[in-house]
């Protein structure tokens, strides 16, 4: 015998699922609240705004598909249950596992940061000596060219000798 279950039941269910990436997400936020910091009431306001609005998006979206863009209440009874069902059961061993891998992240985003310091750090150094020794070839040259030109005590003798040298360069 065929036996069919209706609708209604099975967006009950899909949102008791939805309950589930509830808790998920919440411990996400929880974590994130633990590594970084939880002295800084500012950021910990602004994770839990984070948390209702895309809880909030995902409640709406879901009920936009599920339910033909009506609101049901048995889809936020079914997401709460599903809510409470995750923190009861399996909220400890997913919160220790999202503990570990988001602080795995974290380190992994620190390490490259600094690397990028250090390799930033370098570069800086060598343009600064690069320009540093630049700065000192160009003073020397200055001061070659005003020490010739004083030598010669005329301008234009000098300008004529550089002409005639950059001719015969040329021609050759």
């Amino acid at each position: 015998m065929y036996m069919s279950v209706s609708p209604p039941t099975i967006i009950f269910f899909l949102a008791i699922l939805l309950g589930f990436f509830w808790g998920i997400f919440w411990d996400i936020n929880r974590v994130l609240k633990k590594l970084i910091t939880s002295k800084n009431k500012k950021f910990v306001f602004v994770l839990d705004v984070v948390f209702s609005v895309v809880a909030c998006i995902l409640t709406i979206t879901f009920s936009y598909f599920f339910t033909y863009s009506g609101f049901r209440l048995f889809v936020l009874v079914g997401a709460l249950l599903g809510f409470i069902l995750y923190y009861c059961t399996i909220q400890k061993p997913v919160f220790y596992a999202l503990h570990i891998i988001i602080g795995l992240i974290i380190k992994i985003i620190f390490k490259i940061l600094l690397f990028a310091q250090k390799i930033a750090n370098k570069i800086k150094s060598i343009s600064e000596s690069l320009t540093k020794n630049l700065y000192i070839k160009i003073k020397k040259a200055k001061k070659i060219e005003i020490n010739k030109i004083n030598e010669k005590d005329q301008i234009e003798k000098y300008i004529m000798r550089k002409i005639e040298k950059f001719i015969k360069k040329n021609k050759m």
